[in-house]
């Protein structure tokens, strides 16, 4: 985590950070110029406490009366300086918790996803007849298949009707909906059979509660860019989870492990409730983007030496359990302009959706280091030493976006059937599944 005492030493390296990152200077250059204000008035004050300590025992050698206004005098001005100097310090905390963290060495350069360099393709993509110019443009010359009109994943949920948007509109507002037929017995699939197969790799499993203290979730979260997607329960001092990975890093707050306790790993299940104030106009059909949705999530805590290698485990292990469920995908390395803030290596996961002819977004797995750790005071025992621990996280599945990407793959146009991969068939009772009459 990015401190302004430690960056009095490194500004310079931190500012070529967040350059990279195309995050504004503003707030820390302001956070510096506070932090040499935080170290006058607290020399100050040091100097007037010592003062009024020597004027109080001179007092008591000589009863000189006139040294008691002195020391009046003395702590009024203390008290001043003192209240100066809390405001001051609550200042640097707010900036602190705005401050992007480093980023490694490793991460590619770019501002936008555009630039998110692939490192890894899975399955061969269908390419709808006539897009095959756009796809070689985008994507390179990789090998895909053609063929016909492939249905948008929005259509796809109503053709099949299941889905209900326009009445869950009026019990909630937009971007909600009510889900049925099929696709609940998938959802409730999909969501087991991942919570098991990580479970069988070793994360403990959890459900964790939907809800968390707000004063918590600033210490887990960037929280300043995410307060527009919080939903904030104010009365209650309370906020909707957005993600399972911030209640599981809250766990351990004020822990400090043995060694041969980590690498810890845990896998949740939840819902996840996002306002998506920020992604006005961005996949306003179907159910790709919504304000509630259902999340299986990794976390994982090791020593700071470890956290590369746990982060390879996390992609590993992400994709072994999605293989079998019959979508392309490939992953890609982040660069530093589309990384969360927290990270400081970030993949994503993204799978292939033919009727945009393009790969989306279904998995985040990066480390943050000690990012949250040094917030929440989690350590590991290393001898007579005590050291932060690194914390690493990856989405295990987002429930709906996985289910589209599984269907829209798995559509066969000319029999209007949907077929649901084995892994499914069982937890399900679906093998197939045809269009309504």
């Amino acid at each position: 985590m990015p401190q302004l005492r430690s960056l009095t030493e490194c500004g310079e390296a931190y500012l070529e950070a967040l350059k990279k990152r195309g995050s504004p200077p503003e707030a820390f250059v302001k956070g510096m110029k506070l932090y040499e204000q935080f170290k006058q008035l607290k020399k100050q004050s040091e100097s007037l406490r010592a003062t009024r300590n020597q004027k109080t025992v001179e007092f008591s050698k000589t009863k000189d009366k006139s040294i008691v206004d002195d020391v009046k005098k003395i702590k009024k001005n203390l008290a001043i300086k003192e209240e100066k100097l809390s405001k001051v310090e609550s200042e640097i905390r707010k900036i602190e918790l705005m401050l992007p963290n480093w980023i490694d060495s490793k991460v590619p350069v770019g501002k936008s996803k555009l630039e998110n360099v692939p490192i890894k393709y899975v399955g061969v993509p269908e390419v709808v007849r006539g897009k095959e110019g756009e796809f070689e443009n985008n994507f390179g010359k990789r090998p895909y298949t053609r063929t016909g009109r492939k249905i948008h994943h929005a259509d796809l949920v109503e053709k099949f009707k299941m889905v209900e948007t326009e009445n869950a509109a009026k019990i909630s507002g937009s971007r909600f909906y009510v889900e049925q037929n099929e696709l609940v017995m998938l959802d409730m699939a999909l969501s087991l059979f991942t919570m098991k197969e990580f479970s069988k790799r070793g994360f403990v499993p959890l459900v964790p509660p939907y809800m968390m203290k707000k004063e918590v979730e600033e210490k887990i979260t960037y929280f300043t860019s995410f307060e527009e997607s919080i939903y904030n329960l104010v009365e209650d001092g309370l906020v909707m989870i957005t993600t399972s990975e911030h209640p599981l890093a809250a766990l351990y707050e004020n822990h400090i492990f043995e060694k041969e306790e980590l690498p810890l790993r845990l896998v949740a299940f939840s819902p996840a409730f996002r306002r998506e104030a920020g992604a006005h106009g961005k996949d306003t059909k179907g159910i790709f983007r919504t304000h509630q949705f259902h999340k299986v999530e990794l976390h994982s805590m090791v020593p700071v030496e470890d956290q590369m290698n746990e982060l390879e485990f996390l992609r590993e292990t992400v994709e072994k359990v999605m293989a079998p469920l019959g979508f392309p995908y490939q992953i890609v390395k982040n660069c530093a302009g589309d990384m969360d803030n927290r990270a400081l290596l970030q993949y994503d996961l993204e799978a292939w959706f033919p009727a945009q002819n393009n790969f989306r977004e279904l998995h985040s797995i990066a480390t943050v280091g000690t990012w949250i750790s040094e917030k929440l005071n989690i350590k590991v025992r290393q001898g007579s030493e005590k050291a932060y621990v690194a914390n690493l996280y990856a989405t295990g599945a987002a429930i709906q976006r996985t289910l589209l990407a599984i269907m829209v793959n798995n559509y066969d146009a000319e029999k209007e059937i949907i077929h649901i991969p084995k892994p499914l068939q069982g937890l399900s009772g679906i093998k197939t599944i045809e269009k309504p009459q």
